[in-house]
């Protein structure tokens, strides 16, 4: 069920979300509400399966539905471990290391991992909020996507307090404003403070 248990006092969350900047909307119908932005997808992927050493994994934590909506490429990426919290899964789905039945249990999980490099927190809103509430929340990769269009999740924007997290800028994150596909967005770090 693990990798080889260890200590891992030094335990930091990230978490990647895109979302609407008029609504904090990240989704509908359990799909993206706006046309898909390649060079966003990228980003996302860069981060959240980077690893430095063979044999390690990016631990990707999300709720049952977020994890639903992934894509087969990403469930079965060898470079990421899936972690879904769940209080109604009583089975693993392919692709799915662990069923968490909350976020603190993936978090103990995700910690004591041996060949755990790095924890990204993918969503949906209630998993969210628990990361951003959490001092293990370390950095926020926010995508704010400048479209219009319907939305029934939404991002807990209202976790993401200026007197916990301030924006940084990092060399390697681009900080214009991009366009693709019909789609303004700009890329966004926040670390806790």
């Amino acid at each position: 069920m693990k990798g080889d248990a260890r200590a891992n006092d030094g335990v930091k969350i990230n978490v990647i979300v895109a979302m609407m900047d008029h609504n904090n909307g990240i989704g509908i119908n359990n799909q993206l509400p706006w046309p898909k932005i390649r060079t966003d997808y990228e980003y996302y992927t860069g981060l959240t399966q980077r690893v430095t050493k063979p044999g390690n994994v990016c631990i990707n934590m999300k709720g049952r539905l977020t994890f639903e909506s992934s894509g087969e490429q990403e469930r079965m990426n060898p470079l990421r471990h899936n972690v879904v919290i769940s209080s109604t899964l009583k089975e693993c789905p392919k692709g799915v290391g662990f069923i968490a039945p909350s976020f603190d249990a993936a978090i103990e999980y995700a910690s004591e991992y041996a060949n755990a490099e790095s924890i990204w927190v993918m969503g949906g809103y209630s998993v969210y909020k628990r990361a951003l509430q959490s001092p293990l929340c370390h950095r926020v990769h926010l995508t704010r996507i400048f479209h219009k269009a319907e939305a029934d999740a939404f991002f807990p924007i209202d976790c993401l307090e200026p007197s916990i997290y301030k924006k940084i800028d990092l060399p390697e994150v681009p900080s214009d404003l991009i366009k693709e596909n019909g789609v303004e967005y700009q890329f966004e770090v926040y670390e806790r403070r």
